[in-house]
């Protein structure tokens, strides 16, 4: 390979670095389909041979004859598939060698060559490469087709299924090497960011995050292309009408394949909308986020699990009028301190006068088990001169014990 010299356009040597992968990649896979084309070819010149003596048998008789036309033609073409084939590879070969020992196109004054033929050398050998193998797959052998298929295949899904794979897994383990500290967790990091669907996710969110920033695309296009990608409204819908009983099963199965999870991923947004999600799911809000779940109707309902998305359960509690916190609060969720204790007195009194039995038992009951801990946090807020939040919580904790509709012993 062409060592690049120093002084040399950034944006040059970009560029050559992109033609470089391009090339790596689809040069890899062209060989690949080569490689089979030559072993499928081994293998049907035998399989002829060995049918060559029933070959000369049909050519005997008229109304066999065609079977002996039908084989010679396989036979010739089977013989002569590995000669384009072998030639493209060869000016292939050639061309590369001639480029990069500067006989082919021109070199810059200094002796170094030219943007265009660095470039050049990587795409026009890979041509001759593409080209070679459709002229060895249009020869007409039985079983081309089968290869026809397989590169019809690699241009049009492997090829840009291998480049997102290797652009998400690239920006994921830069991610995952920065958010890590110490060389043993950046190593981590690394490869948790480059070979885990996480890691790849959370490359794809830095790079959208960015285009975002630099107005390249419109903001939310990176979650709304994951949701499109994993089907998720389609899923949804297909689990509308189920009952929340049958929801609640299917969460338990274990999953394996992505499409499995991107369902179970569908059915945690509809239990979050119904606002019938169980404490023992909670495992699998990370798990759901990176699917392009919408986290924001999880966190309505249970804004105790804001944490395990690296959002605050202040602001879910608080970005609410008392009428929505009402409505959309699962009594489990009050059972937490922190969301308690993140209310005010009006959405407090919302619940003790419109609020379901058991969202007001689920407060009275967190009340009676953790008073001593709200009185913690009230006293913190005090010595840390927060007079305000000291007075909230204060406000609080009366509340609580003053209103009857709050059963607290």
């Amino acid at each position: 390979a062409q060592s690049f010299k120093g002084g040399e356009n950034p944006g040059v040597t970009l560029a050559k670095g992109v033609v470089f992968v391009g090339f790596n990649i689809v040069g890899g896979l062209v060989f690949l389909l080569y490689a089979f084309l030559f072993l499928f070819r081994y293998v049907a010149l035998w399989i002829l041979v060995i049918l060559s003596p029933l070959a000369f048998l049909c050519y005997v008789f008229p109304y066999t004859k065609k079977w002996w036309d039908m084989w010679w033609n396989q036979f010739l073409q089977w013989c002569i598939i590995g000669i384009p084939a072998a030639f493209s590879i060869f000016l292939a070969n050639q061309m590369i060698g001639l480029i990069t020992a500067k006989q082919l196109v021109g070199e810059t004054p200094g002796g170094a060559l030219t943007p265009f033929a660095s470039i050049m050398g990587y795409i026009v050998p890979l041509a001759f490469l593409v080209g070679g193998l459709f002229m060895a797959l249009r020869t007409g052998a039985a079983g081309a087709n089968i290869a026809i298929a397989g590169f019809k295949w690699t241009m049009g899904k492997g090829i840009p299924w291998v480049a997102k794979g290797f652009g998400a897994g690239f920006t994921g383990a830069i991610k995952g090497a920065i958010e890590e500290k110490g060389a043993r967790g950046k190593v981590k990091g690394f490869l948790g960011g480059a070979f885990t669907y996480a890691g790849h996710e959370k490359g794809r969110a830095a790079t959208f995050k960015w285009l975002e920033r630099a107005h390249l695309v419109r903001p939310g296009f990176y979650e709304e292309a994951r949701r499109k990608r994993w089907k998720l409204e389609e899923g949804i819908k297909r689990f509308k009408t189920d009952p929340t009983d049958r929801l609640h099963k299917l969460m338990k199965r274990v999953t394996i394949r992505p499409a499995d999870v991107a369902a179970k991923a569908a059915i945690f947004e509809e239990l979050s909308r119904r606002r019938k999600l169980k404490e023992e799911e909670r495992g699998f809000l990370p798990t759901a986020k990176t699917y392009g779940v919408d986290t924001g109707e999880t966190l309505k309902a249970m804004p105790h699990w804001a944490p395990d998305i690296e959002e605050k359960i202040r602001e879910q509690v608080e970005g609410r009028s008392p009428k929505q916190f009402r409505q959309e609060t699962q009594p489990v969720a009050l059972r937490s301190v922190p969301v308690v204790i993140s209310m005010d007195v009006s959405k407090l009194r919302d619940i003790a006068v419109r609020g379901t039995t058991e969202q007001r038992e689920a407060i009275a009951e967190t009340y009676d088990a953790q008073w001593q801990r709200m009185e913690r946090v009230w006293r913190g807020h005090q010595q840390a001169g927060r007079i305000a939040e000291a007075r909230r919580v204060r406000d609080l904790m009366l509340e609580i014990q003053g209103n009857p509709n709050f059963p607290t012993r």
